[in-house]
């Protein structure tokens, strides 16, 4: 089948995209072929991995939106903070063409101000510069993200009012159009509990290191997070085009220190909210139509999916996939997931937690300590509590099913503990039925929970490979994070219950949807 298959190479029509308040999908047009598709079959890959496709039986993620080839030597596994930190400076130093960087937010430290200065010498070199953080955290204290980039936008940037100029340096501020009605009256740093620009991806000239942490010196030193460097050029494109065109639904920083309105919409706390909402949503979805079929004509041996959620804009293509791999992957395979920040929704509940004849499923979460919130002062004080309390709950309920059956838990909790250390990674491992190495990693930002699926903007990418060496890298890749890990019993989980203050407990059900 692999010779046919790399000689015969049948266009795949576009798909339809369908615009829908609730959410996004993509709908295939007929056709009667596709790339690595068996004659007559109608299915691309038809359900079978090869060398020459990946998908297999993950054909269904086309339905996600663009896909991009990359072939596996041109992905690179990072494993450590420094590392990552390295990696970013060093690619945004020697940067030609563009830089563009989604993140929360930008620290304040040295090293935040390492990056400043790389930006710098990328302007100096000719590359455009474009940052998007979040509104509210970038504003958070009297110095902070908006305070560390000025310097760079009126040194570089042009007037953002000119909306024909050619501006070098770009800083664009999401706002949330959810701080209206009364969420307008919430103050200080609970304004970020209602939603925020959560993605941490970033772009230099052809590369896309796409991670979940933040622009901020502990992800660099000793917060421990997923990092995945990718180098191709139409993913770059994507990305970029993705993030130019949210970039014109968000505030402008301008070279005075203020916010100028969004380029392309109405300001979002001002009008209308469903405008709004329906212009955001059309500059994005007209990006993801504009790349849907990248891989139409060029299949490798890896294929990568940028799963994007935006949910108050209707864009949900990433709790729908997380839903179809969770619903659909095969029972008998092995599924690894991470977050640190354990909130699942019910609807990954079940799927996570297996049953008797099911696969085995590993769920990495932080120990209490290594908690991105332990020891945070007022009321923040009480989150990192909060997520213990729903480990408990989980770990109860997987105590109750399979005592209840007689038989040993096919679903296992972890918890991450390194002296000094905090716990920020997440993703998933897929490993097929028999096999030691993982065929697919889900990698970015989401944290696969309520807040994840209903209100912040998200990405990570679905990379499924066929590529022996890069599925190794993956296996080690999660080793070395169970490595500090531990296994959670049902006392041990109890003992961590009883230090959560009582106050958090009875909160914690109503809160469910802001952690």
């Amino acid at each position: 089948m692999g010779a046919s298959v790399a000689s015969q190479r049948v266009p795949v029509p576009r798909p339809v995209l369908c615009m829908s308040t609730r959410r996004s999908c993509v709908r295939r047009q007929p056709d009667s072929g596709g790339d690595c598709t068996k004659s007559g079959s109608g299915d691309p890959c038809a359900g079978v991995e090869t060398p020459e496709c990946p998908l297999g039986q993950f054909s269904w993620f086309r339905q996600m939106g663009p896909s991009f080839s990359v072939p596996a030597q041109n992905v690179r596994v990072l494993s450590e903070p420094w590392e990552f930190y390295r990696t970013l400076k060093e690619n945004i130093q020697k940067a030609k063409s563009r830089v563009v960087l989604a993140s929360l937010y930008l620290g304040t430290g040295e090293m935040e101000h390492g990056l400043v200065m790389a930006m710098d010498q990328a302007v100096r070199n000719g590359a455009s510069v474009h940052v998007l953080l979040d509104c509210v955290r970038a504003s958070r204290g009297k110095k902070n993200s908006r305070t560390m980039l000025l310097p760079l936008l009126q040194t570089c940037g042009c007037d953002v009012d000119d909306r024909t100029s050619s501006t070098n340096v770009r800083i664009s501020l999401f706002l949330t159009p959810g701080l209206r009605g009364a969420a307008r009256l919430v103050r200080g740093r609970l304004r970020e509990a209602v939603s925020l620009q959560h993605m941490k991806v970033y772009v230099t000239d052809n590369k896309v290191l796409i991670s979940g942490a933040n622009l901020s010196e502990s992800y660099f030193v000793d917060r421990q997070d997923r990092y995945l460097l990718l180098s191709h050029n139409q993913l770059a494109d994507f990305i970029c085009e993705m993030l130019q065109a949210l970039g014109g639904a968000c505030l402008q920083l301008r070279p005075d220190g203020l916010l100028g309105p969004p380029p392309l919409t109405s300001h979002p706390l001002q009008g209308s909210k469903s405008d709004y909402c329906t212009t955001a949503q059309q500059l994005v979805e007209s990006v993801l139509s504009e790349h849907t079929d990248h891989t139409a004509s060029n299949i490798s041996d890896t294929v990568v999916f940028p799963l994007v959620q935006m949910p108050m804009f209707g864009i949900r293509y990433d709790e729908e996939a997380t839903l179809q791999l969770l619903s659909r992957a095969d029972p008998r395979a092995r599924l690894s997931m991470a977050t640190g920040y354990f909130n699942p929704p019910e609807e990954y509940v079940n799927p996570l937690m297996g049953s008797v004849s099911s696969g085995r499923r590993d769920i990495l979460v932080p120990s209490p300590p290594a908690n991105g919130f332990w020891g945070a002062g007022g009321l923040a004080s009480g989150v990192a509590g909060a997520y213990t309390y729903n480990t408990a709950k989980f770990a109860r309920r997987l105590h109750k099913r399979y005592r209840a059956t007689c038989t040993g838990h096919a679903t296992r909790l972890w918890e991450y503990s390194r002296e000094g250390w905090s716990f920020h990674g997440k993703g998933l491992w897929y490993y097929p039925p028999n096999e030691i190495t993982p065929s697919l990693t889900f990698i970015g930002s989401p944290n696969f929970g309520l807040r994840s699926m209903h209100r912040d903007l998200e990405m990570q990418m679905a990379l499924i490979t066929s590529n022996p060496g890069l599925r190794e890298r993956l296996r080690q890749e999660e080793r070395r994070l169970y490595k500090f890990a531990t296994e959670v019993t049902l006392d041990s989980v109890l003992h961590h219950t009883w230090r959560v203050p009582l106050w958090v407990r009875l909160v914690t059900p109503l809160i469910r949807s802001f952690l």
